[in-house]
């Protein structure tokens, strides 16, 4: 479990992420995609909640990560979007809230992406990222 406060935090951890991915033998293309979504999820809940606590789990098959934070939370709008498997990038909403563009390139990346607000606040973002073997080199 991992504390975030600040951007840098979300980068380093994000940077992090993409290095374990890697030693865990995820090919480099897969590993910086895992390390986008880290960045991005942490991101917003730093941007909207102050902060989120974060859990990573990475081996060679795939990577869970969740995001949790006591923001005020997802909009309805948001939630409904992405039932539906609409894009959130875009709309008057997301220029009303400044959500959306992060959040939907985490969708984009991840094998799986679930948004749920938590009961008396907050929220939470899973995102399960299924990893890739590195191709031998030829010798």
């Amino acid at each position: 479990e991992t504390l975030v406060r600040a951007r840098a935090d979300c980068v380093g951890l994000g940077v992090d992420a993409r290095a374990r991915a890697l030693r865990s033998g995820w090919d480099r293309r897969r590993a910086e995609e895992l390390g986008l979504v880290v960045i991005e999820l942490t991101n917003n809940s730093v941007r909207h909640a102050g902060g989120a606590l974060v859990r990573l789990r990475i081996d060679a098959e795939r990577a869970v990560l969740d995001v949790e934070d006591r923001g005020p939370g997802f909009p309805a709008w948001l939630l409904a979007r992405m039932r539906k498997g609409e894009s959130i990038a875009s709309g008057p909403d997301l220029h009303a809230t400044g959500l959306g563009a992060g959040i939907d390139s985490a969708r984009r990346l991840s094998d799986e992406l679930a948004l749920e607000n938590l009961p008396g606040g907050g929220a939470r973002a899973r995102s399960i990222l299924v990893g890739s073997k590195r191709k031998a080199n030829p010798t």
